[in-house]
């Protein structure tokens, strides 16, 4: 067989070789996919089963309780069940209707099922789990009953039944496939792929706590073959242009070598014999070696200048072959690389404030928003960290920035839990339920509606100051991190409530009225409470998104003085981090005493333990705080320090006049006033006093809110400030002046503020003093100080009548 279908043969093996080859990988890689589906849907319908059991968990615990209360013995006799009826279904919200059943008897049982005679049959002796009842019937409803006993009797069963929807409400679709919800063999409740039900389930796993089992059936896909049809098309134009060249050299290499065979047989003819004939196969050069030593000798003299002549020529031909067959295989050529530069929307360094990223929305376009979720996500990655949770507040802007913010994350390679519009503590919270270390938030937080923004914590640490000057540094520069990372949606409202539930206790249920404002607090606040034996009446005042501006509790305050029942009045900004309160006589009750109130009770129980309180409180906090066996620990009012300073204290309890709380005892640290209201419900429905007179015994001063004087600019509100502290040394020769944070001037009776507003172009006053009229001198000292810098600016505390400024250069005294 000659050389040529020799090379055929090997080519064919060769391609033989690797279609196997490239055929095994993907069916392998096919396999592996499968495994991994599997794996990942068995994961989901697990999460999907787990969320489902602690939302049953979570009522089941809410009916236990409610059963158990000590007052039914006494309610069952004196009030009419009907009456006991309705006010049971206001407590649960999520119930159709609720009955009180005598035990052993069948009075009243008329208009029930036998599913639910059954069920309040079965509760006299045991606990049976929910369960769904009335399937396929417009009466379809899930159902929950309990004994109410006294001792070893029952004195009568307790029957809710609940809104489907509640439960429907925790199933969210699946992002490929389907999943349902089964009881026994019929289905509850079916989320996904629709044509996915002809077909066989995969596993099913149990809802713990419950009769119910989640079964689910994953989408099988093939990997996409492409890929490895331009892999094997590649290796075979190498293996092509491989074979082709390699021909070429052999063929050339093999005349070289018979032209030199026919030059030896010629010499050797005429007798004309070289001593050297070199060949390019050096497998023929032993054949070639032999015939020469048959050969008759020659001499050498004579033919030394021709055999020079053939070897130069033999070289030459040699050369130009090697070389001809190189410049073959260069010719196939070789393809630049192009480096492609996309434009990155880096924000305004205004945009990044000293604790987070906060601006009108017309200054935070949504490229900007993606191209920071790539940046972030990068950062993140950096941190040795996969995961990050992100919740948004209810602005109108601030859904599309998240969705931006999302899809710049996922571009990152990160893998985002996206909660949707929640409340910034549940961020907070699920980072901490989910063993995630990373969580966003998109808000304007306490600034007007029009603007927007974002929190950042990462790898646990809040992203503040210098760490967002760095990554608005990596923004500008385009270095980002690639990839795919995926979404997972989570509702962890239940779990939230759940947690505090375990967590806090109250001694009598109060009446609390709730200011629900603009933003997200509103559903988790009332469900929280409620939840834990409140009642809880709303208002919504569609302005109040920053519950420590002056006027903003107006209304929540004239509406707890209105009812004589309610004890407390509550609001919150709009993200949930601030918490305002208005005693039972509807009086705002500055955030400081709320937090001496509650570093009592803490200290009660943690003896030594340090609180934090920031420099805006008033000068009885600290003192409190020593009263009561604890080290007060100051800190700036921006909540990014405080929380720096919580953390690196290790304080108990910290929080500022703004009305931001952190808990480290019994909680997770986090800024969240939600879980603050909860404490200072739970201290107040300990003390029988009325709440104004429980915070009445705190030593007080007399107190401002907030005062604001708009501007125009940022720049302005800077250059503002700037000449405000320049002048305040000169103009306060007899006072304490602190110009570390805006301005504080401290009098023997009092002290007064001023500093910029966060994220806004205003200057904001505070004040407090031993009493109204040494209130009002601070005040007119600060209108002769602007007066006397010749600074027009309205001020908001107008109440004091302006004075004539005193002869230049003189600074302004008196005796305060």
């Amino acid at each position: 067989m000659s050389l040529a279908r020799w090379l055929i043969v090997l080519l064919v093996v060769a391609v033989l070789a690797l279609t196997l080859a490239v055929g095994g990988v993907y069916v392998l890689s096919w396999r592996q996919a499968q495994e991994d589906r599997a794996s990942h849907w068995a994961a989901y319908a697990k999460a999907v089963a787990a969320q489902v059991g602690a939302r049953a968990e979570g009522m089941q615990q809410l009916v236990d309780a409610l059963a158990r209360d000590p007052r039914w013995e006494t309610e069952l006799v004196q009030q009419p069940w009907e009456a006991i009826e309705v006010r049971l279904q206001r407590m649960l919200p999520d119930a159709l209707w609720v009955r009180l059943l005598p035990a052993g008897s069948d009075a009243g049982q008329g208009a029930l099922s036998f599913a639910d005679l059954d069920l309040a049959q079965r509760a006299v002796s045991a606990t049976p789990p929910l369960a769904m009842h009335g399937l396929g019937t417009p009466e379809r409803h899930l159902a929950l009953a309990r004994a109410i006993r006294s001792g070893d009797q029952v004195l009568a069963v307790l029957l809710v039944a609940l809104d489907p929807k509640w439960l429907q409400r925790a199933l969210t679709p699946p992002p490929a496939g389907a999943y349902a919800l089964m009881q026994g063999q019929a289905m509850l409740a079916f989320r996904g792929d629709i044509a996915l039900k002809a077909m066989k389930p995969g596993s099913r796993f149990p809802v713990v706590g419950t009769e119910w089992e989640v079964v689910y059936w994953p989408v099988w896909t093939a990997p996409n073959p492409v890929y490895a049809l331009a892999f094997w098309g590649v290796a075979m134009a190498v293996i092509a242009l491989i074979g082709y060249l390699g021909w070429r050299w052999i063929t050339r290499s093999l005349q070289a070598d018979v032209d030199i065979l026919l030059r030896f047989i010629d010499d050797w003819r005429l007798g004309k014999r070289q001593e050297f004939y070199p060949l390019k196969a050096k497998e023929l050069q032993p054949l070639i070696d032999r015939l020469l030593l048959l050969s008759p000798p020659v001499d050498r003299v004579e033919l030394k200048e021709e055999d020079e002549a053939l070897r130069r020529e033999v070289e030459r031909k040699t050369q130009t072959n090697s070389t001809t067959g190189e410049a073959s295989a260069d010719s196939t050529g070789s393809g630049d690389v192009a480096v492609s530069e996309t434009t990155i929307h880096v924000p305004a360094k205004r945009v990044f404030q000293p604790c987070d990223l906060r601006a009108p929305f017309a200054e935070l376009p949504v490229e900007a928003f993606q191209a920071l979720g790539q940046a972030i996500g990068t950062e993140i990655q950096a941190q040795g960290e996969q995961a990050v949770v992100v919740g948004r507040d209810r602005r109108e802007g601030s859904e599309a920035l998240a969705a931006a913010l999302i899809e710049g994350l996922r571009a990152s390679g990160r893998d985002v839990i996206d909660l949707d519009a929640v409340p910034a503590p549940l961020v907070h919270f699920g980072c901490h339920y989910l063993n995630v270390r990373s969580g966003l938030v998109v808000t304007g937080g306490s600034c007007p509606l029009e603007y927007g923004g974002l929190k950042l914590t990462i790898a646990g640490e809040r992203w503040s100051g210098k760490r967002l000057a760095e990554l608005r540094q990596r923004l500008a520069e385009g270095q980002f991190a690639s990839g795919m990372g995926q979404v997972e949606s989570r509702d962890l409202l239940a779990d939230y409530i759940g947690a505090v539930m375990d967590d806090v206790q109250l001694g009598r249920p109060l009446k609390v009225i709730v200011d629900l404002g603009i933003g997200t607090v509103g559903e988790t606040v009332t469900a929280l409470l409620r939840t834990l034996g409140c009642e809880v009446e709303e208002i919504r005042s569609e302005g109040l998104f920053d519950p420590a501006r002056q006027g903003a509790l107006a209304a929540l305050g004239q509406r707890v003085a209105a009812d004589a029942e309610a004890e407390l009045g509550l609001a919150f900004d709009a993200d949930g981090d601030r918490l305002a309160v208005v005693d039972a006589r509807g009086r705002w009750v500055p955030a400081d005493r709320v937090l001496m109130l509650l570093a009592g009770d803490v200290l009660s129980r943690e003896p030594g333990s340090d609180i934090v309180v920031d420099t805006e409180c008033s000068r009885h906090a600290s003192r409190y705080v020593v009263q009561h066996g604890g080290r007060p620990v100051t800190a700036s009012p921006l909540p990014c320090r405080l929380q720096a300073k919580l953390q690196e204290s290790g304080a108990a309890l910290g929080g500022g006049f703004s009305g931001h709380l952190w808990f480290r005892e019994r909680w997770i640290g986090s800024d969240d006033a939600i879980y603050g209201a909860a404490r200072l419900v739970e201290v107040l429905s300990a003390d029988p006093l009325a709440s104004d007179e429980l915070f009445a015994e705190l030593s007080q001063s007399v107190v401002s809110p907030y005062l604001e004087t708009p501007l125009e600019s940022l720049e302005e509100t800077e250059r503002t400030l700037k000449l405000l502290q320049q002048t305040a040394d000169r103009c306060f020769d007899d006072a304490k002046v602190d110009a570390s944070f805006g301005v504080r001037i401290d009098f023997a009776s009092g002290w007064g503020a001023v500093r910029a507003a966060y994220a806004r172009p205003a200057l904001q006053f505070r004040f407090e003093a031993d009493d109204t009229v040494a209130l009002e001198r601070i005040q007119g000292r600060f209108r002769d100080w602007f007066e006397t810098i010749e600074l027009a600016l309205p001020l908001p505390f107008d109440q004091i009548a302006p004075r004539k400024p005193p002869p230049s250069g003189v600074g302004i005294s008196g005796a305060l």
